[in-house]
């Protein structure tokens, strides 16, 4: 009987050892955030995403910014993203690129996406933007 319980306690912190290491190896992955503002520019991927504009973001003129498929962009409070470059959000029908919001009140969100001056291209394909 005593051996028993020793062998389930080996066994225990075993497992636990297991399961403690797959969550620290994990989590930079499933906690991975980037937190973004003023001029933007380059390539948003997966690893970094999801992507928190913490204050108003610009994408400059003669710079570009291309979102990979999947990733996930979210604006606080007011926050606008204006392109006066380019830029290129091209998801794929199975993996999608989100822009949305985390302001505690959607419906007062104000937050958005402007395109300004003449040289501004932009490429939507396969996005979904919420609130």
């Amino acid at each position: 009987m005593i051996c028993s319980s020793t062998f389930s306690a080996k066994r225990f912190n075993v497992i636990t050892g297991i399961i403690t290491l797959i969550f620290l190896v994990s989590a930079p992955i499933i906690f991975a955030q980037t937190e973004v503002e003023g001029d933007v520019s380059g390539v948003w991927n997966l690893e970094g995403s999801p992507y928190i504009a913490i204050d108003n973001l610009t994408v400059p003129e003669g710079e570009e910014l291309i979102f990979e498929p999947g990733v996930e962009v979210f604006l606080q409070d007011r926050f606008v993203l204006t392109v006066l470059g380019i830029l290129a959000a091209e998801g794929e029908p199975d993996n999608l690129i989100r822009f949305g919001s985390l302001a505690e009140d959607p419906e007062t969100w104000g937050s958005g996406l402007c395109f300004e001056g003449e040289n501004s291209n932009v490429s939507l394909d396969f996005v979904i933007i919420e609130n």
